[in-house]
């Protein structure tokens, strides 16, 4: 069995505007509170002491807002973010797929309920009643659990959420 560990950080856009300018859901922005939610759980999760590999988050504004809060907490390049539209709406299932195409150590995504929710649920056999706005669940996998992907197999390291601090 490979113990190559893969570190995975789920992330729950902050608090968003409960409508946007152009009245889509996809447009809706941070309030100043979800900033300061974006920029506190950015702070917290660096206090876990890793090295992030990649920041993959679906391309709604308001996820997009919270990974840039995340970059400037991180120092991590804007530009290297990885867009993927499946996560907006995603379901367990479009997370399942991003997640087992994995390859690098530590990965960070951005995205929605229920959705994320659904799938830290999944990787770690917990049961989130709520995973909150700027919700934070850092989990530990190896490759082999990757590749063999099953219910359960990831352990929860931590689960955090702005309300906690």
């Amino acid at each position: 069995m490979c113990k190559d560990k893969r570190e995975l950080i789920l992330v729950r856009h902050a608090q968003a505007e409960s409508i946007s300018y152009s009245g889509l859901d996809f447009d809706r922005s941070l309030t100043s509170l979800g900033e300061e939610q974006a920029r506190l759980m950015a702070r917290r999760a660096m206090s876990f002491d890793l090295k992030i590999d990649q920041l993959i988050c679906s391309p709604a504004i308001r996820t997009k807002m919270t990974a840039l809060a995340f970059c400037r907490e991180i120092n991590y390049q804007p530009r290297e973010i990885l867009y993927l539209e499946r996560l907006y709406e995603g379901t367990l299932q479009d997370y399942l797929k991003v997640f087992s195409t994995l390859a690098k150590n530590t990965i960070i995504i951005f995205g929605h309920n229920p959705g994320i929710q659904d799938f830290g649920n999944w990787l770690c056999g917990g049961y989130f009643q709520n995973f909150p706005p700027a919700g934070v669940m850092c989990a530990r996998t190896t490759l082999d659990q990757i590749a063999n992907m099953a219910k359960g197999r990831g352990e929860l390291i931590r689960f955090e959420y702005p309300e906690m601090l």
